[in-house]
């Protein structure tokens, strides 16, 4: 090694010195900050400190419930909780409702079922296995259709959509609109889909007569009330039928004449029954289908 100068040594001394100073006092940092008003600081062990004090966890935590805030101890995931005092109505809120009304999105498949528009099978919607998933979930939100128990078992996504299409294109005006009438469009879509055999036929075991629903009605005046939500009828339209003045007997048949029209072919003697012996009122209705 050379030689080491007095210099040298008497530079190394220092630089130890100032280091262990720097090291009692606490690390601060060499950045200086302009303060004013700072006064004079003391060093660590002569009653005084460099280091900022924290504020106590006491003191934070009233602070924030004066606000009615929460911290998560992250300011980006604590901003997020804060951004509405009620998270569960948040969700509620309406810009949160990210799902499309029936009618934005069964339209074109409405459409696609009028045999005016001559669509090959191929092209339908309801034949699309990713819009058929999509439809059940928007329908089980949406259509009280979609909860209605049958005694028609289908066996085909396919066939069972354009069942329900059928009945949801009588409760959608809107939508004929672009067609010459509306009762027209409605009519032909109901009819393509009973004429459709092959695919989603609607075996008819025996419609429901006009006298028969006349029979219907006065066996169940009594319990129209209990029937009226097992079939499937629109809330303004049993709105109408309980605010009528008309006696029980002729409000069950204005209801049951309600759930025909909704039905379609499906409205049958089956179903009727089937529906009947869910509430256990099928044994007031003997001998109306002999």
């Amino acid at each position: 090694m050379g030689d080491v100068k007095l210099g040298d040594s008497d530079n190394i001394g220092d630089r130890e010195e100032h280091w262990n100073k720097w090291k009692n006092e606490g690390c601060p940092s060499f950045a200086k900050k302009l303060e004013e008003n700072a006064g004079e600081k003391r060093p660590i062990g002569e009653g005084g400190s460099y280091r900022r004090k924290k504020r106590k966890l006491g003191d934070l935590i009233q602070k924030e419930m004066a606000e009615k805030k929460v911290n998560l101890g992250n300011s980006g995931l604590t901003a997020l909780w804060n951004l509405h005092p009620d998270n569960l109505e948040a969700c509620r809120a309406k810009d949160r409702d990210f799902l499309p009304s029936l009618e934005n999105y069964f339209e074109e498949a409405i459409e696609q079922l009028d045999p005016r528009n001559e669509i090959e099978d191929a092209y339908k919607k309801v034949n699309n296995g990713e819009w058929g998933w999509r439809a059940l979930r928007l329908m089980s939100r949406r259509s009280s259709h979609f909860f209605i128990s049958g005694n028609n078992p289908i066996a085909k996504l396919p066939e069972y959509l354009e069942s329900m299409l059928g009945k949801m294109a009588k409760e959608m005006p809107g939508l004929g609109a672009k067609e010459e009438t509306e009762v027209g469009m409605n009519a032909d879509v109901g009819d393509a889909i009973a004429e459709n055999g092959e695919e989603g036929e609607v075996k008819e075991t025996g419609r429901v007569t006009d006298a028969q629903l006349v029979d219907l009605s006065t066996k169940l005046a009594d319990s129209w009330k209990k029937l009226a939500p097992k079939l499937g009828i629109a809330d303004d339209k049993l709105a109408e039928i309980s605010e009528n003045d008309d006696s029980d007997g002729n409000k069950c048949l204005a209801l049951l004449k309600a759930w025909v029209e909704v039905e379609g072919p499906g409205a049958t003697q089956d179903e009727i029954v089937y529906i009947l012996e869910g509430l256990k009122l099928a044994s007031a209705i003997e001998g109306v289908f002999a």
